[in-house]
C-alpha cells in the first residue's frame, strides 16, 4: 500500500490492532447500490451503506507496473432486494468502487480509491443460510489497452450524432491532391 496513502490512514493501519471494513459501491441502471462489510449499516458520505457481513472472501490483487488484474469477491447474507437486482439487471460494464475504511478510535479513516473498475459478472448461489453473490470486476485501466473503435469518419459520426454532416466530405478530401500555393502565385 505504498501508492500514496494519506498519512493519517497509514498511521491507523500501522497500529497494533486495526479494525477495518470495506464500502462497496455498485453503480447499476436502477441506481447505486452501496454495501458494507461492517457488521452494521454504515452512514458515510451522505449515504447509508447496507451490511453484507461477512463478505465471504476477497481474492488477492496482484498488480505490476505493466498489468492490472481484476477483482473477485463474494458477498454472503445478501438481502432479497439485492438478489432481485442481481437477477433482473444487466451489470456488465457498470462502475464498481471499493473504499477501505479503518477505524481510528471514533474516527473513520477512508481510502477513497482502494480499487475501482467495471463489473464483469455477478453470479448468484442460493444457500440455506442466504444468498451468496460472486462479483467479478475488471480494473478501470484495462480499457486503456483496448483500441478505440471510433474513427473520424462520416459513418461513425452518424452513429454518434445522426444528421451531423461534419465528416461527410472527409473521404473525398483525404484523396484530393492539393498544391499550395499554386505555381501561378510565384509568377507574379
Amino acid at each position: 500500500m505504498s501508492r500514496g496513502l494519506d498519512s493519517s490512514l497509514a498511521a491507523a493501519l500501522a497500529a497494533a490492532h486495526v479494525t477495518h471494513f470495506l464500502l462497496i459501491e455498485l453503480q447499476l441502471d436502477s441506481g447505486t447500490l452501496r454495501l458494507t462489510t461492517a457488521p452494521l449499516a454504515v452512514a458515510y458520505g451522505g449515504h447509508s451503506w447496507l451490511t453484507v457481513h461477512p463478505v465471504g472472501a476477497i481474492e488477492s490483487i496482484e498488480e505490476t507496473s505493466s498489468e492490472q488484474r481484476g477483482l473477485s469477491f463474494t458477498l454472503s447474507g445478501v438481502p432479497a432486494s439485492i438478489v432481485s437486482t442481481v437477477l433482473n439487471e444487466p451489470v456488465q460494464g457498470r462502475f464498481v468502487k471499493l473504499r477501505l475504511v479503518v477505524l481510528d478510535g471514533d474516527t473513520l479513516r477512508v481510502d477513497e480509491n482502494a480499487w475501482t473498475g467495471l463489473l464483469d459478472t455477478l453470479t448468484l448461489e442460493d444457500k440455506p443460510d442466504g444468498a451468496v453473490v460472486k462479483v467479478n470486476a475488471e480494473h478501470r485501466f484495462i480499457a486503456w489497452r483496448e483500441p478505440n473503435l471510433v474513427r473520424y469518419s462520416h459513418e461513425d459520426q452518424q452513429r454518434l450524432a445522426p444528421g451531423d454532416e461534419f465528416f461527410s466530405h472527409a473521404a473525398a478530401i483525404s484523396q484530393a491532391e492539393i498544391v499550395w500555393p499554386a505555381k501561378e502565385f510565384f509568377k507574379q
